[in-house]
């Protein structure tokens, strides 16, 4: 299967994701509605015993437990947004993960940017910038805005601790690990680390059984998109460069634009489906330069 395949049906999970997240934060706060998803990812993270290769470094599992480390907390400033935030305004701010991904493979991994990739990163900056201002030319008021914002922050928190763990996936895939055997360690791990806040939470467990009533299908059916998504990246990762990778998954910031924007009677989404479509070929040239 292509890399190029891999990363539109990754754009095509995140979009269902982001919109069930959105509908399952209604009900729920950011740290319950992630403990409740990683613990059913738990359940699906033992399903897959079967097919683990355990054959592998043990040195490497220290690496995954870190990483599962960035991976909750990123999920958890991400969720924060989301629930903050518009869908339409949130999701297009994801464009800005492949810049970040691809400046920390440029310093840890080697891997090289061109010119070409660096125009692409001007365009998602441009799009992100007219996607938070209310007329193009007042620099300073979305300035203001953009450091008053707290879902802005929480994303940009959020892309960070991503991009660090996508770094470690490619780390980790890259000795001989095989995509199932991670995809059990690292929800292992994230569980373990979930049982662990939940326990130092007064009425943590109370919290995530009302979160279950609440809004369980929702959050049974993340997880079982994010089993899948999560499955088709570590491949996808195994076949070609991190930042081309998650410059194609980034498309779904398109989608969820029209189809959240609609479903959550958003404001401004013509303005937002041009910010997304200049990130969006921002995010292309980053992929083909």
């Amino acid at each position: 299967m292509s890399v190029i395949l891999l990363g539109l049906l990754l754009a095509l999970f995140s979009t269902i994701l982001i919109l069930v997240h959105k509908k399952s934060l209604v009900k729920t706060s950011p740290l319950f509605m992630a403990a409740s998803y990683s613990f059913i990812n738990l359940i699906f993270a033992l399903i897959l015993i079967p097919w683990v290769n355990f054959n592998f470094d043990k040195r490497l599992f220290l690496l995954v437990y870190s990483i599962s480390w960035l991976g909750l907390g990123g999920f958890y400033y991400i969720s924060a947004a989301i629930k903050k935030g518009e869908i339409s305004s949130v999701e297009p701010l994801g464009n800005l993960e492949p810049i970040l991904v691809a400046f920390l493979a440029f310093v840890i991994l080697g891997e090289t940017i061109t010119r070409l990739q660096i125009f692409g990163i001007f365009l998602i900056v441009l799009g992100s910038y007219n996607l938070e201002t209310r007329h193009f030319t007042h620099f300073k008021e979305t300035i203001n805005h953009i450091i008053k914002s707290k879902y802005i922050y929480f994303i940009f928190v959020g892309l960070l601790l991503y991009g660090f763990s996508s770094i470690g996936d490619k780390v980790v895939l890259g000795h001989n690990v095989t995509p199932i055997t991670y995809l059990f360690m690292i929800n292992f791990c994230i569980g373990f680390n979930n049982l662990i806040i939940i326990s130092l939470r007064k009425n943590g467990f109370k919290e995530i059984k009302k979160t279950f009533k609440t809004c369980g299908k929702w959050i049974l059916f993340a997880s079982c998109v994010s089993i899948i998504l999560r499955l088709t990246q570590f491949i996808a990762f195994t076949l070609g460069s991190i930042a081309i990778i998650l410059s194609l998954k980034r498309v779904s910031g398109l989608f969820s634009v029209i189809i959240g924007g609609e479903l959550f009677h958003e404001h401004n989404l013509k303005k937002k489906i041009i910010s997304s479509l200049i990130m969006i070929f921002g995010v292309i040239l980053v992929t083909v330069g």
